[in-house]
């Protein structure tokens, strides 16, 4: 029974899978959703009887069905995508004058891309099978990456199915021209078809001006109606794949496009016909006015004549202008016929009212006939009035010639010559408008045919005011020159004067060609000379003393009341050059006060600019300082119970002592220079505040520097608790200094040391304690020297510093090789409280065989190292023949001695057996096989190498020395003949090793060789 159920069960499952075999996975998602839900459910519900666990085999099973499933859907889903998909809307539209889809094509192809391609892509690797192989995900994976071509292909199709939706657009770009004009549409259409020259034209032609072709707007509309036909024929609507795209909104807008430009058509239309009908109206409403005029003078004839011959040849421009006021009330008609009922306004498609127009064009017409004996007749009567004008003004020439009499210059200048230029400039002018008015009598005349007068009367005066003009025209360029030199302010001329001394001169050779028969121009040449002979008086000093450089607003007042100008009247940023030379006898009366007032101007000044010097060094000179932080001064006071505040810490200390000195030297000579000057009574309270405040900074920056120096050397010795005797005294000036330092930092300004209350007094007092401080220091470096006698190798500054530093590695390191000549650096502990070990400058190390401590009492520690270092150096030597490979093994110092030793032992054995020749055999062996050894990877090798070269070369010259011995001498036959006592030896007695130096006193046989070996030794050897 269970069986049977089962199967019907494993039947229902099977016909799933068959069904899912044929459901389109694109389109119908849903329905593979809910089978898949369904297989699930049936196996939940057979749980109950049959567990999980037994079923999971079946499950496996059914999944694996559904794979191949999905593989076949997924395949033929991935084929034909873009077709299967659900059908999309998507509308054309026009926007900002740009078509375009709705929604966007860029957001169609996100949304097609990212839910349908991605979503149907990655079903494979989201779906869940009935198994637990399909809970995870993964198990349908493969079949998405089986075939990744196939998925390229997606995406390409995906790319051309939009450039095809992106042509379509293309292809219908073409209608938006309409919506492509700028601005709004009536103006474009009144400005392609009416023209814009009606702004511009003159008027002369209204036919033309007025332009606009009726066949312009007739062509217009049939284009716009087969548009029109056009758009009916588009479709409404575009399949492309699974997109349906409505062209409904698109065709909308071109009509609603169309329908505008028929209206503007329209309104440009009757607005062209309006324009043409006022043109007519103007034109005859110009003529009528014209013959309604009353002329009453002779332009007013002529300008009147001119104008009707002018509308005679225009008459024809009438008619054309009415013609075409009809064709185009006839196209209005035909549009107002074809327009449905509502689809336009009545106003803009009404035709233009003609009446009345053919009755006031006749009337028009026969006036203007008429209009020529009108004129004649006015011209008789205005030639009476013209032979008036001419008498009356016969008396105006008459009188201008009498006060022409009254006002000319006769002879030599009198009054002001400005004046006499004036009256001369005013009669011309009188002149020039008699003159025009004559020229338009005659030509009143010649107009109404009346002979022209004579005027001989204005000749002759015209003749004669030219003639005197020109004469004065020199003096007026003269006036003219000067003015734009003079009228400038002062201060931007006074380092032009060579401009006003070039004027002159100009000037004065213009004037020396004058000559005494033509009395207008010797005249004007006196007048000349006399301003120049006044200005050439003012110059010298001008240009000396009345420069007004350095001058305060003081002195320009002086100067001012000196030349007599009221006070108040003139400041120095508005006097002019013409001012002094109006008081040109006033500068010259009072020139030895005015020089008097400049030197004291330019004394005062270089006080003023000194003094401002020295205002701004205040103010700006800042000292530089430098921290030292002094926790050992810290540590050893608070040690020793000092609470006092500010003790220890950071200490600020002054840098560059010699230029702030410097400084203030150059300073001091400068006030003591300003007391010499003549003005310095009028400074004479700030100098000597200046010259008290220098001196007590240039003595109290002198003591400051020296106690600073003794401070740094003094305060770790004392923080230590050295010297208690004085630590008292010490202490106090310690206080004292920080306090000191601490004020001037916070100031920071230089002259803030003068400031200080009593400053000089507290410096003097604090130089004297570290005096007697110092004192005690020498008798206390002496005992240290005592003590340790290698400390006489260090100057007192270098055993200052290693007695107050005496934990510090870094002191330590840089000290030691001074009092250690072999010694280059130490190595410390692992603690840093040990020296286990030193090294050479090369870099060899030697491990200690007694570590030293270092402690505060260093003198007793150094002692320690020196005897740790001379048993270190006699148990390497005595160690040494011990060695596998002395060579690499053996220090440097050692090995070198260990072969001196050894060669003087081999050399005393040889002459005692008489085996020299063997001996300087084998040297040679030696020294060749140690020159043939390859050390280039390891440079303390190298030296080591290059040492016993040298010590071997020696020793071999040394032994060819013995066999071959100069001056006849016989070799060695013992090791107490002189041939070999004489020579450099070296003996090992006992446990210590000593060094014997014998040195033969004859300085031919002493060898360049034996300074080589002392420098190989330690100075620590004995």
């Amino acid at each position: 029974m269970s069986n049977r159920r089962l199967r019907q069960w494993h039947s229902v499952l099977a016909g799933k899978v068959v069904g899912l075999m044929s459901t389109d996975l694109v389109r119908h998602k849903d329905k593979w959703v809910a089978a898949v839900k369904e297989m699930r459910d049936i196996f939940a519900g057979l749980e109950a009887q049959y567990p999980r666990a037994r079923q999971e085999v079946w499950r496996h099973h059914w999944d694996f069905q559904l794979y191949k499933a999905l593989e076949v859907q997924f395949r033929s889903g991935l084929e034909n995508i873009n077709k299967n998909l659900p059908e999309m809307e998507v509308s054309m539209v026009c926007r900002h004058h740009k078509l375009q889809y709705d929604p966007p094509l860029e957001e169609l192809r996100m949304n097609h891309i990212a839910k349908h391609l991605n979503g149907f892509l990655g079903l494979p690797l989201r779906m869940k099978g009935v198994s637990s192989l399909s809970e995870r995900q993964g198990f349908f994976a493969p079949i998405a990456d089986a075939d990744p071509a196939a998925i390229a292909m997606v995406y390409e199709s995906c790319e051309a199915l939009f450039a095809s939706l992106a042509d379509e657009l293309r292809k219908y770009q073409d209608w938006l021209v309409l919506g492509d004009v700028a601005g709004d549409l009536e103006d474009y259409v009144e400005q392609q078809l009416c023209g814009s020259s009606n702004s511009s034209d003159d008027g002369s032609n209204i036919a033309s001006n007025t332009g606009g072709d009726i066949g312009d707007w007739e062509l217009n509309l049939r284009m716009l109606k087969q548009a029109a036909q056009d758009v009916d024929r588009l479709p409404n609507e575009v399949r492309i794949d699974c997109y349906k795209i409505s062209l409904a909104p698109f065709k909308a807008y071109l009509e609603e496009m169309m329908k505008r430009l028929r209206e503007a058509l329209a309104s440009s239309l009757r607005k062209k016909a309006l324009s043409e009908r006022q043109a007519i109206d103007d034109f005859l409403a110009a003529g009528q006015a014209l013959l309604n005029l009353q002329a009453t003078s002779v332009e007013e004839i002529g300008k009147a004549g001119q104008e009707a011959r002018a509308l005679v040849t225009r008459l024809s421009e009438v008619p054309q202008l009415r013609k075409r006021i009809e064709e185009k009330n006839r196209l209005l008609r035909q549009m107002a016929a074809a327009t449905p009922a509502g689809a336009a306004s009545g106003s803009s498609l009404a035709i233009i009212d003609l009446s009345g127009l053919s009755e006031r064009w006749d009337s028009f017409v026969s006036q203007l006939q008429a209009y020529d004996s009108n004129l004649e007749v006015q011209r008789q009567g205005l030639q009476g009035q013209v032979l008036k004008k001419i008498q009356e003004f016969e008396g105006v020439i008459t009188g201008f010639a009498s006060r022409w009499q009254s006002i000319k210059p006769r002879g030599g200048p009198t009054g002001n010559p400005a004046v006499v230029m004036a009256q001369l400039e005013d009669a011309a002018r009188q002149l020039a408008d008699i003159k025009e008015e004559a020229d338009a009598l005659c030509k009143e005349c010649e107009a109404l045919g009346v002979s022209p007068p004579a005027f001989p009367q204005l000749e002759e005066v015209q003749a004669d005011v030219m003639s005197t003009q020109a004469s004065w025209g020199s003096y007026r360029d003269f006036l003219t020159e000067r003015d734009n030199l003079a009228h400038k302010d002062w201060l931007s001329m006074r380092d032009q004067v060579w401009k006003i001394e070039d004027f002159l001169t100009k000037w004065e050779g213009t004037c020396s060609g004058a000559s005494a028969s033509d009395p207008g121009k010797a005249a004007i040449a006196v007048v000349l000379l006399q301003e120049i002979d006044a200005y050439r008086r003012c110059l010298p000093h001008l240009k000396s003393s009345m420069r007004g450089i350095n001058w305060e607003d003081t002195h320009w007042v002086q100067l001012f009341s000196l030349l007599g100008f009221k006070a108040g009247t003139l400041t120095k940023e508005t006097v002019t050059l013409a001012h002094f030379l109006d008081k040109a006898d006033a500068i010259i009366a009072h020139v030895q006060q005015i020089k008097e007032l400049d030197a004291m101007a330019q004394g005062e000044a270089l006080i003023r600019k000194a003094l401002t010097e020295l205002k701004l060094w205040a103010l700006q000179r800042m000292f530089t300082f430098v921290s030292n932080t002094d926790k050992a001064a810290a540590g050893g006071q608070a040690a020793a119970g000092d609470t006092k505040q500010g003790a220890g810490g950071r200490v600020p200390l002054v840098k560059e002592w010699s230029e702030i000195l410097s400084e203030l030297g150059n300073h001091q000579s400068l006030v003591a220079s300003l007391k010499t000057s003549h003005y310095y009574s009028m400074f004479k309270d700030e100098v000597a505040s200046w010259e008290s405040r220098l001196s007590t900074l240039l003595n109290g920056l002198g003591v400051l520097q020296g106690i600073q120096r003794r401070w740094l050397y003094l305060a770790p010795i004392f923080s230590r608790g050295a010297l208690p005797a004085v630590a008292s005294r010490f202490r106090h000036v310690d206080g004292e200094f920080r306090s000191i330092m601490s004020q001037l930092e916070a100031s920071g300004k230089v002259v803030a040391l003068a400031d200080l209350p009593g400053v000089l007094a507290r410096l003097n007092s604090m130089a004297t304690q570290l005096d007697a401080c110092q004192r005690v220091l020498s008798e206390f470096l002496e005992e240290k020297r005592a003590a340790f006698p290698r400390f006489y190798f260090l100057g007192d500054d270098d055993l200052l510093e290693i007695l107050g530093q005496a934990a510090s590695l870094v002191v330590i390191q840089t000290h030691l090789r001074k009092l250690f000549a072999g010694i280059h650096r130490v190595r410390f502990s692992q603690d840093q409280s040990n020296i286990t070990a030193m090294s050479s400058a090369e870099g060899e190390s030697v491990e200690l065989s007694t570590q030293v401590k270092v402690t505060e009492t260093i003198e007793a520690w150094l002692d320690q190292l020196t005897s740790s270092m001379r048993s270190t150096l006699q148990g390497s030597l005595s160690g040494v023949a011990d060695l596998s490979d002395p060579f690499s093994q053996a220090p440097s110092q050692v090995l070198g001695l260990y072969h001196a030793l050894r060669f003087t032992e081999r050399v005393e054995a040889a002459i005692q057996s008489g085996t020299l020749p063997q001996l300087a055999s084998e040297l040679r062996q030696e020294l060749t096989a140690l020159a043939s050894k390859d050390c280039s990877n390891h440079s303390l090798l190298q030296l080591k190498k290059q040492g016993l070269i040298i010590d071997l070369m020696h020793s071999c010259n040394v032994v060819e020395g013995l066999l071959g011995t100069e001056g006849g001498e016989a070799p060695p036959r013992s090791p107490g003949d002189w041939v070999w006592t004489r020579q450099l030896r070296y003996y090992a007695e006992q446990v210590s090793y000593q060094l014997v130096i014998v040195l033969r006193y004859d300085k031919l046989h002493c060898t360049s060789e034996a300074a080589v070996l002392q420098g190989l030794c330690w100075l620590g050897l004995e």
